[in-house]
């Protein structure tokens, strides 16, 4: 329930996102729709996809879509916490220092409620 409100939060965000950028296009929503789907059209009748129309479709419709949302979600967690291995295996062995002088701080992140999840990650992700 908690990964579906984060959906809906980023959604909201995206949506407002995207009526700012086609305000500076001086563009509505259906205008912009509209020139999606001509060029879909146009790139389906000339068999076509050299602009990568559909990665681009793909990407701006991702939002929407919740089980890739989960995916990025994970994969960043994921990095993450290969990052913060990375830095403590860093601060270990330099004595509490990044490396480069710098002094490692550290946050604290409170978690009120936790919810165990499991997940399967297809292997190559």
């Amino acid at each position: 329930l908690e990964w579906t409100q984060y959906h809906n939060e980023y959604k909201a965000l995206y949506e407002r996102h995207l009526d700012s950028v086609l305000s500076l296009l001086g563009m509505t929503r259906e205008e912009a729709k509209q020139y999606f789907i001509w060029l879909h059209q146009s790139a389906k009748f000339l068999d076509d996809d050299s602009e990568d129309l559909y990665t681009c479709l793909d990407t701006l419709t991702a939002a929407e879509d919740y089980h890739e949302f989960l995916q990025v979600m994970f994969a960043e967690v994921r990095k993450q916490g290969a990052e913060a291995r990375h830095s403590a295996a860093d601060n270990a062995a330099h004595g509490g220092s990044g490396g480069d002088g710098r002094a490692v701080v550290w946050r604290r992140i409170e978690i009120e409620e936790v919810e165990e999840v499991e997940v399967t990650v297809p292997s190559g992700v």
